[in-house]
């Protein structure tokens, strides 16, 4: 750079309270193809806020570096961070260098291959880390040994040396006193270490490998904001609190919050780093499958019935209204308007949409897709997902790329048009609005050579090309099920049921969509 001749090239930016965007006029019309170098200096004061204890937040995320769009200009960083001895960065890219220079520290990072965007954490922390021996992913986990202003406050309050009140509304339910008292994040950091190490073992297994070594889990003092960046992961301070910790303060209903919060962010390694995403229409491949994976592994750490009490969940999230919604998120548009859903009158309509009916139909397809007599019972959505990422990889795909992944690995159970295609489960889940009413009339009596099931399932308030393949299913003890087979429906439709089956036991009875397989509003 020292023998290069730099030319001054006139900008246009905005007041800094207005806009901080900058737009650059070049001398002289640039050819395509041509490759300039364009070299920015800028500064600004208002990246991190001191949280107390050095602890930080930083602010800035989308700002604090010169980028011509954030996640859509995927670009090699060569980092330089100068800071206060005593403190330290964790960032994107490899660590490379750490040194001192008289009262500063210096550390420099590196990312080799193109990534989406760059961000850092900041302060002062301890750190553990263990390598997953199965994906040979590294897991790092830094927390601040200090106490941060809001936790002062909360014991503040709690002891009647404060007044009622905190500008984030934290304490919002019945409580039990006496505060937080001392927050031990290093030893609740063992806790994030574990489900790191089981979601590089578990999203390994089933998306693929990483391009990256490791993955560093930093504490974010923020209380209840998490965010993933290549390698590098926001843990909301919520997420450091136990369980008797969140009931003092009145946030016991948090502990769904802080059981899915790290997998999904560290789901977002894999959806929004490894692959983006083409608009936003596409943006439930990012975080509909990141909260997917996050019930993905709660299945696979805690069980059966945590995965199936979260997809109720979700469910309730996107049939239900909302209070100051005029009507549910799925009734406000389709998976593909994104962020353009949500309006005065449906303002949670775009994050039910994105998040959480993306996510569902992920978990569809998947329990499409569910072999339970195979050895790997899940070994044809696994083979979908590794398609997917070693196709996309470095790439923003759209949703018509993902359809045909998809349709390059339809099975039986998903080809209800019967003609090798998958346009009909894309044009009714993700690009349509309609759910449908499924009601069932069944009863179970004892035949010769089994349990005879017989009666009616139905199907209303769809369209007449609505297609579903329906589970039919008989519990055998309290929440064990068996498939017993799929009824098609189309339409609006009551289907006959008339089956002897021979379980090893009497069932004790017969439902459908028992793992709710098809999303339906009741």
């Amino acid at each position: 750079e020292g023998e290069e001749a730099w030319t001054d090239v006139p900008f246009i930016q905005e007041a800094e309270k207005e806009d901080a965007d900058v737009a650059v006029v070049f001398p002289r019309p640039i050819v395509k193809g041509e490759h300039l170098r364009l070299r920015v200096s800028y500064k600004g004061d208002k990246v991190l806020t001191d949280m107390g204890e050095k602890n930080y937040a930083v602010l800035a995320r989308t700002g604090w570096y010169a980028n011509l769009g954030f996640f859509t200009d995927p670009a090699t960083f060569d980092l330089t961070y100068r800071v206060p001895l005593g403190n330290e960065i964790i960032s994107v890219g490899d660590p490379v260098e750490t040194r001192a220079e008289g009262k500063e520290s210096v550390s420099v990072w590196k990312a080799t291959k193109p990534i989406q965007v760059a961000g850092f954490n900041y302060g002062k922390f301890r750190k553990r880390e263990k390598t997953d021996e199965i994906s040979g992913l590294g897991v790092e986990v830094w927390t601040n040994p200090g106490t941060p202003d809001v936790v002062r406050e909360i014991n503040a309050i709690f002891t009647g040396d404060a007044a009622d009140t905190l500008s984030e509304g934290l304490v919002s339910g019945p409580t039990i006193g006496g505060g937080l008292g001392k927050v031990n994040t290093e030893r609740l950091a063992e806790s994030a270490l574990t489900d790191g190490l089981n979601s590089a073992r578990l999203f390994t297994t089933y998306f693929g490998p990483l391009p990256v070594s490791r993955v560093a889990i930093t504490q974010q003092s923020q209380w209840s904001f998490g965010q993933s960046w290549p390698a590098l992961i926001y843990l909301p301070y919520l997420a450091f609190l136990d369980g008797t910790q969140r009931q003092r303060i009145g946030l016991a209903q948090a502990k769904d919050f802080v059981d899915e919060v790290g997998f999904h962010e560290f789901a977002h390694q894999w959806w929004g780093h490894l692959l983006g995403w083409e608009s936003y229409r596409d943006q439930w491949l990012s975080e509909g499958f990141a909260q997917f994976s996050a019930a993905l592994a709660l299945q696979h750490t805690k069980g059966w019935g945590a995965y199936d009490r979260f997809w109720r969940e979700v469910r309730k999230q996107i049939v239900g209204k909302d209070p100051g919604n005029a009507f549910a998120p799925w009734q406000a548009g389709a998976i593909t308007d994104g962020y353009r859903a949500a309006s005065q009158r449906s303002p949670s309509a775009g994050f039910a949409l994105i998040y959480e009916k993306g996510g569902y139909v992920l978990h569809m397809l998947r329990m499409a897709m569910f072999d339970g007599r195979a050895p790997e019972p899940d070994a044809h959505f696994i083979a979908m997902m590794k398609d997917f990422t070693a196709t996309y990889a470095g790439k923003n795909p759209s949703t018509a790329d993902f359809e045909a992944v998809v349709e390059r690995h339809l099975v039986p159970s998903l080809d209800a048009t019967r003609d090798g295609k998958i346009d009909w489960f894309f044009r009714q889940w993700v690009t349509g609005t309609e759910i449908p009413k499924l009601s069932t009339n069944l009863k179970i009596d004892k035949a010769p050579d089994g349990w005879r099931i017989q009666g009616t399932v139905s199907q209303g308030e769809v369209g007449p090309d609505f297609h579903t393949l329906v589970p039919l299913y008989v519990e055998l003890d309290k929440d064990k099920f068996a498939q017993v087979g799929l009824i098609p429906m189309v339409g609006t439709v009551s289907v006959p049921v008339d089956v002897v089956v021979k379980p090893p036991k009497k069932p004790r009875r017969a439902l459908v969509n028992a793992r709710g397989e098809v999303l339906a509003r009741e």
